[in-house]
């Protein structure tokens, strides 16, 4: 998947696209809101990203 593609994934899923730095590599979190308080989930790392299934990415989604 692109970002792209997993950006449109994500905003039908009322979820949001975050991209984090974590010691020089890059990782795609998703975003919302519940309750008040934002809450933040780990997707994948950003140069696996390709290899990510629209699949997997809704059961991560699916999960929290």
């Amino acid at each position: 998947m692109t970002v792209q593609e997993v950006r449109d994934a994500m905003r039908v899923r009322r979820w949001s696209l975050i991209h984090r730095m974590r010691k020089n590599h890059a990782y795609i979190y998703a975003a919302r809101k519940v309750g008040g308080q934002r809450k933040e989930l780990y997707i994948a790392p950003l140069n696996t990203l390709e290899t990510l299934t629209l699949e997997a990415l809704v059961e991560k989604l699916r999960i929290s």
